[in-house]
């Protein structure tokens, strides 16, 4: 009985909040921006940042990033990935990538990056001058 009574309770221990998708759609996932460092060199014509990312558990996956030209020389950038789906258990850990972000090189100026995570909050704004 104690044996049965541990294998459930590591089940619920280990196992993820259910997100309820539709076949074939992944949801957006709760990763956020842990750190962003611009890099100064790389391809001639892009604006590269290296990035780590984090999320909840090693279910959470990294899959691109959403970046909108929201007003004239400004950026918006979100990470974007999958979350675990119904009925998948998670080991508990935190999921970590590292990654580039990357912008097509704009024409000269000055050019804004938001960088944000879940739930409407800013992590960084990076102001970058184009030559």
């Amino acid at each position: 009985m104690k044996k049965i009574l541990f294998v459930l309770l590591a089940f619920a221990t280990f196992s993820c909040k259910k997100e309820k998708t539709e076949p074939g759609k992944n949801l957006q996932s709760e990763l956020t921006f842990q750190s962003v460092n611009r890099i100064t060199s790389g391809p001639a014509g892009e604006i590269r940042a290296a990035t780590t990312l984090v999320g909840a558990n090693l279910c959470y996956r990294f899959t691109r990033f959403e970046i909108s030209d929201i007003k004239p020389n400004q950026f918006d950038i979100y990470a974007r990935g999958t979350v675990p789906q119904e009925g998948q258990i998670c080991a508990q850990a935190i999921y970590q990538k590292d990654t580039i972000a990357s912008i097509a090189k704009p024409a000269p100026g000055i050019y804004i990056l938001n960088y944000w995570n879940p739930n409407n909050q800013i992590f960084k704004r990076d102001t970058v001058t184009v030559n």
